[in-house]
Parts: structure tokens; sequence; C-alpha cells
């Protein structure tokens, strides 16, 4: 496990990696009682998306469905890139008028290019994420043909069911979705712009 230095001057600790960018399969634990419905769930995901011409209704459906494939995510984030900013933009955000960001763990996964999962101890303050007391979260990087393209992040603020490594194999799972379907639909908006000239 190691540690990331916020902002704010808390540390998260980290416990858990994956590189969004290995050709590896994702293989998961298909012993768990409930694997058989979260893939069922997982696998709905691609057809929910892949014809949504709204770039943020992709984004909103991808997070809903993040925190229905995973026990315990309470609340999440989806950040895309903007291209004529060249940052990071909110897409989605559950709640919706209270987005839990972290700027430094959002960066950490940006440019590593892993995803991972952090754990806040109680007692440790960071303002940057609001009731963070015992907070748990994942976060993993949407990668298409080695282009980040955003970030993906679910929370809990429980400490009764935190993530393990076969829920982070599933959140790695629908940032590839995600990173696929909005790369068809930056293409498909960029073929628009080409034939209107």
């Amino acid at each position: 496990s190691d540690e990331v230095h916020t902002a704010g001057g808390s540390v998260a600790q980290v416990s858990a990696t994956m590189d969004a960018r290995s050709s590896d399969p994702i293989e998961f634990d298909i012993t768990r009682a409930d694997a058989q419905p979260r893939i069922s769930h997982l696998f709905e995901l691609p057809n929910e998306i892949s014809h949504e011409p709204d770039l943020k209704e992709l984004c909103r459906i991808t997070l809903r469905k993040a925190l229905e494939v995973i026990p315990g995510a309470e609340k999440g984030v989806f950040l895309s890139f903007d291209p004529e900013n060249d940052a990071l933009a909110l897409r989605a955000s559950i709640p919706e008028d209270n987005p839990p960001i972290s700027e430094s763990l959002i960066m950490r996964a940006a440019t590593d290019g892993k995803g991972f999962i952090w754990h806040y101890q109680k007692g440790q303050k960071n303002p940057s994420i609001p009731k963070n007391d015992g907070t748990y979260g994942m976060f993993a990087p949407l990668v298409w043909e080695d282009d980040i393209m955003g970030v993906i992040s679910v929370e809990n603020d429980s400490t009764v069911n935190p993530f393990i490594e076969d829920d982070l194999r599933y959140l790695m799972a629908i940032s590839h979705y995600a990173a696929a379907a909005i790369s068809n639909s930056l293409l498909k908006a960029d073929l628009r712009r080409q034939n209107e000239i």
C-alpha cells in the first residue's frame, strides 16, 4: 500500500492498483454469491451507452450503472476530457448537487493511467472531500488507444462495506466500456462537423 498526499495536507492510503493500459483480460471472482447478477448488469452497459448521442447522458448512464454493479458504492463522479479547455470536465455526479471530488486523486488516475482503491483513515480531515471520515473510494481512468479520455470514481462513507480488488476490476471494466463509447461519440460528432463543412 502507498500514500497520496492531497492539496489539503491529508493522506489517502492506496491499497490496490490496476493498469488501465494493460491488455491482460480482467478476471472476476466468480465464486462470490453476487457474481452472476453483477456480471449480467455489467454486460448490459455497452447496449445502454453505445448508441447514446448525448455525451452527458452517456456519462450519467455509466455512473448509475457503476453504482448498481458495485456493492457499497454510494456516490461518484464521471469526468471526461474537454478538448476546448484542454482539461477534465465534470460530466456526471451522484449526488448532483455535491460532487465528491479530490483533485489530487483524480490527477493520480489521469496521469498514471492506473485504477486504484483508496481509504481515508478515521479522524483525518480533507477539505476537498466532503464527509470523508472513514471514506473508501476507487478511481479508474478511461483509456482508449493509449489516451486518457477521463476518470470515473465511486465512494463509500461506511466502513461496513469497504471496496475490494474485485470491485476495482468491475470499475475498470466499466471504464473500458465508457472509453470506447466516448471515443465513438466524439468520432460521430467529428464526422457530423465534417459533413456540415
